[in-house]
């Protein structure tokens, strides 16, 4: 991939870990869970079933896919890592925000569901990156097409 394409993957990584530091941050759970209650309220709106708009599934949901851009840019960006530790760090990195959320922010809830909706979020988002990754290979390989 061209520099500028990772230098512009490194900027929204910048600014996407600062924008989850700020949300993860919040001394109380207010925001989250409005987020949670229109999510799944959307959810219903949409048509989808009730099975799935319950609070709890809405959550982990957005939990997963507040997780996914994390690796996906973080790949991008430094893509001689293997796939796989990006979702090792997206555990660890879930496994510390919880910790500090049990310890340090006594108005917020760490749950072990976190952590598997942030850890299966960091395994979308790296598949994507290979996904991306793969696509730009065979498009270079391939005289400027796609082929998949």
């Amino acid at each position: 991939m061209p520099d500028r394409f990772r230098r512009a993957a490194a900027g929204a990584l910048v600014a996407y870990v600062g924008l989850l530091a700020f949300v993860l941050g919040q001394t109380d759970a207010s925001l989250a869970i409005s987020v949670v209650g229109r999510f799944a309220h959307v959810l219903d709106l949409a048509g989808a079933p009730g099975a799935l708009t319950t609070g709890s599934r809405a959550e982990f949901v957005l939990n997963a896919a507040m997780f996914a851009p994390l690796p996906l840019l973080a790949a991008l960006t430094f893509p001689r890592h293997p796939w796989a530790n990006w979702v090792v760090y997206g555990f660890v990195g879930s496994v510390a925000v919880e910790v500090v959320q049990a310890l340090w922010l006594p108005l917020r809830s760490a749950q072990y569901v976190d952590i598997v909706a942030n850890t299966a979020g960091s395994l979308i988002g790296a598949v994507g990156a290979v996904m991306i990754q793969r696509a730009w290979t065979a498009r270079t390989h391939w005289g400027g097409k796609v082929h998949v």
